[in-house]
């Protein structure tokens, strides 16, 4: 409040503890209140000790960490009991586009998946925004057809970026997008977002 500060930048787990657990629940009711723009960046999934041989924990781990932090957010009721936060998700959702129909399969199959989850995760998920920092086109294409072009906003993960922004910029092109389309997915869905509205 006293910086006026519309959102934050999270990690995927904070010390091994992820965000659907009940230490959490007085911050998401403040989030929900006030409809803060959340990014959630991943991080080493925790126990990590498999991860640790060949960078594997930022190879492998940060996507499967974003998987399990969005998966226990949608399962836990998080995303139902706290509409109006307003999250982009990084990297198009981690590995997430390939396993939506498996989170909703064992949402109808288990009652523990779907006792605080009212509605299938995928109806929560495909409500969340997804950067777009990848330079793999197919991945690109994949997200676009799984969520939607107008839940893709622009990303180029800096300042972590060893080779520049540009491939970032380049991998796009794989969209075709019209030009009011790529000033949407540029810009334009950013900055409504970093103005407060949600999109």
């Amino acid at each position: 409040g006293e910086l006026g500060a519309k959102g934050l930048h999270l990690l995927t787990n904070v010390a091994g503890t992820y965000l659907d657990e009940p230490v959490f629940e007085p911050f998401w009711q403040y989030a929900d209140d006030r409809g803060l723009l959340i990014y959630l960046h991943p991080t080493v999934p925790e126990p990590s000790k498999s991860l640790e041989p060949h960078a594997l924990g930022i190879a492998m781990g940060f996507f499967a960490d974003t998987n399990l932090s969005v998966a226990r957010l949608a399962y836990s009721g998080v995303f139902a009991r706290y509409p109006n936060i307003r999250w982009v998700i990084s990297h198009l959702g981690g590995t997430l586009p390939f396993m939506l129909p498996r989170l909703d399969s064992y949402w109808r199959q288990f009652p523990a998946a779907n006792e605080r989850c009212p509605q299938a995760p995928t109806s929560y998920i495909k409500s969340l925004v997804f950067d777009t920092a990848s330079a793999h086109r197919p991945a690109i294409v994949c997200a676009r057809d799984t969520f939607g072009l107008d839940r893709l906003v622009y990303g180029s993960d800096y300042p972590h970026v060893p080779g520049g922004s540009g491939p970032y910029l380049e991998a796009l092109e794989v969209l075709d997008l019209s030009g009011d389309e790529r000033a949407a997915v540029l810009h334009g869905r950013a900055d409504r977002l970093l103005a407060g509205e949600k999109v």
